[in-house]
């Protein structure tokens, strides 16, 4: 095989000019014409006359319709020549297309077998075909097709800036987006010609034409084949730089595959500035395109045209895109949906990030947030444009469960409960991380009871307002008892205060019991109420001493002022920043009484009427 290929090789080298070969390596490979004798008889063409002068036309030409004038030389190509001409009848211009003099006998089959080619191809990106004539002095043919003025596509590829580029005004300014879009009109003209049987075979940016207006046309049918003719498919033809490498093997036929093999070079061209097979020569390119093995495009490139690039440039023919329209479809799907896929890569790439900081020993939990988030985001914004994107529905999914992982680590339940439904709106079920979220939230609940057990602020409006009851009850019954005292001393006595203290500590216990549900609450409310009927019942007791032991009523109200002087300073900290001022007004007509015992029984009603004053205020501020 590698005999044939160097053989190969070797007569190519032959034929291609000098001069191609010291300047340009794209140069397309000669094809040998085939035998006359494969077309049969060539038919009678029409006579196409072709003058250098205007003048010439006047009492010479039969048919006027038929007279072309060369206007000047457009291009050569290795077999032919096309020139500019000009249809007076018509008013128009035209391209004519005829054999290089040295390669008449060469070309005349070639020639004839484009036109017929190209007679076949009416469509919007293939330039059409006007007729096919013959010189009346030489007899050779010529065909006449469309003219079309503009730029070759491989001047516009590496030349973001070229004045051509505003032709196509509705593109987008993405150099990228600009040439992928071009390509998908080349798909389409080739895939319309293989849908009428022909493979073009030299598909490269050379042979793609943008008009004046930012029209499409792909070029240069000279090589193309018919699907039906084997011969014509065995035979070596096309561009080097460009070439699938079944095209060297002669025991192979090109394809529809071989096709496509060259549009991925086109987009290899693209995305690498460069075709496949590049060299210092022609027979570099070729060489490069027998030792190919597949292309390896760096993974800076967009991801999903790079699969696509790969796909189209295998080697093996039956690994590329069956057809060069599966080759458009995917161009076209990441024309539409180049946003979300530029968000999903972006996203992906967090991700990546997300994962490093992952095998930290001590992650930074603010980092990890804030990739979780953006990749989320992401990958969300990347769904809304594309729904289907299996990659940002894949993406998004390994972000939640990173997600749930992390929060569950950390014990934010409510955040992993949060990515969980979003898990299950993607269709994913987690049954263990639900049964791992299950447990922290209980173990949260138990802590979180704890915690509001012991914080004083719970409740603390609902001790203001039993303190405030107290306090009144207590203003009512002192108050309307020794309301007389002022006057007459010896108007209470210690068993009068027994029975008051009895019912008060019954009225006490009732505000306490009614008030149970808050009580039981947290271990603070608890606490309190205790105290509070604990310092009723111990003021209660002295009272049952002194009437015991004959003890002087002034005496027993100076020791109960003490008393709520001493519970009101425990209870401080517990229920408001009200009871310090609270306990120290206590300890004062403690002292008061204690020195003045004639005023002992106005202490105790100026103390509870306070102590009511400083409720109200401790509810009102809710402290």
């Amino acid at each position: 095989m590698v005999t044939t290929v160097s053989n190969t090789v070797d007569h190519f080298m032959k034929e291609i000019p000098d001069a191609a070969m010291e300047q340009d390596a794209t140069d397309r490979l000669p094809e040998e014409a085939p035998p006359v004798r494969r077309w049969g008889r060539i038919p009678s063409l029409p006579t196409l006359t072709l003058s250098d002068d205007e003048t010439e036309a006047e009492g010479v030409l039969a048919d006027v319709d038929t007279w072309l004038r060369v206007q000047d030389t457009l291009g050569e190509g290795g077999s032919g020549i096309v020139h500019r001409a000009a249809q007076p009848l018509l008013e128009r211009e035209v391209a004519i297309k005829r054999a290089r003099p040295e390669k008449r006998d060469v070309a005349l089959e070639l020639l004839l077998r484009e036109a017929r080619i190209v007679a076949k191809l009416e469509h919007p990106n293939i330039v059409p075909l006007h007729t096919l004539g013959q010189d009346p002095e030489t007899g050779e043919p010529l065909l006449v097709m469309k003219l079309v003025q503009g730029t070759a596509w491989s001047e516009l590829i590496g030349a973001p800036d070229h004045a051509q580029w505003s032709t196509r005004l509705a593109g987008s300014p993405d150099p990228l987006v600009r040439n992928v879009e071009i390509l998908v009109e080349v798909c389409r003209a080739v895939h319309f010609a293989h849908t009428r049987g022909v493979l073009h075979r030299d598909i490269k940016p050379s042979n793609v034409m943008i008009g004046a207006h930012g029209e499409v046309h792909l070029l240069d049918w000279g090589a193309a084949a018919e699907l039906h003719d084997p011969d014509s498919l065995r035979r070596v033809v096309g561009t080097p730089t460009h070439m699938p490498p079944e095209t060297l093997d002669p025991t192979r036929r090109s394809s529809v595959a071989s096709d496509v093999f060259m549009l991925g070079a086109c987009l290899h061209q693209i995305l690498m500035g460069r075709p496949p097979h590049v060299g210092d020569s022609a027979e570099d390119s070729i060489r490069s395109a027998f030792d190919w093995m597949g292309a390896a495009l760096p993974p800076s490139t967009p991801r999903v045209l790079r699969e696509t690039c790969t796909r189209a440039l295998e080697r093996d023919p039956q690994a590329r895109h069956p057809t060069a329209q599966a080759f458009e479809l995917e161009l076209t799907e990441w024309l539409r949906n180049r946003n979300a896929i530029l968000l999903t890569e972006s996203a992906l790439a967090r991700l990546e990030q997300l994962d490093a900081l992952l095998q930290e020993a001590e992650p930074d939990p603010r980092a990890v947030t804030e990739a979780l988030t953006e990749s989320r985001f992401g990958l969300r914004e990347a769904l809304l444009i594309w729904p289907e994107s299996p990659e940002a529905r894949g993406g998004l999914e390994r972000a939640l469960r990173l997600a749930v992982d992390w929060e569950l680590s950390r014990g934010g339940g409510e955040h992993a409960r949060h990515a969980l439904a979003e898990l299950e709106a993607l269709g994913v079920s987690v049954p263990e991380a639900h049964a791992r979220l299950e447990a922290l939230e209980q173990a949260l609940a138990e802590r979180d009871q704890r915690a509001r057990t012991f914080d004083p602020r719970v409740g603390s409006v609902g001790r203001g307002r039993l303190l405030l009851a107290i306090s009144l009850a207590g203003f009512l019954m002192v108050g309307g008892i020794f309301g007389g005292v002022l006057t007459d001393p010896k108007a209470v006595n210690a068993a009068q205060l027994v029975r008051i203290g009895v019912i008060f500590n019954v009225v006490m216990i009732g505000m306490v019991l009614l008030s149970r549900r808050w009580v039981a609450d947290s271990a603070q409310n608890r606490g309190f109420a205790a105290a509070i009927i604990g310092s009723g019942l111990m003021i209660e007791a002295n009272r049952v001493l002194a009437w015991r032991f004959g003890l002087d009523v002034h005496y027993i109200l100076v020791i109960e002022s003490t008393y709520i002087a001493l519970a009101s300073t425990v209870l401080w900290p517990f229920v408001s920043r009200w009871m310090l001022p609270f306990a120290l007004m206590w300890y004062g007509l403690a002292a008061l009484g204690a020195l003045v015992p004639s005023l002992a029984f106005g202490q105790q009603i100026v103390g509870f009427s306070v102590s009511g004053a400083l409720a109200i205020l401790a509810v009102a501020t809710r402290r």
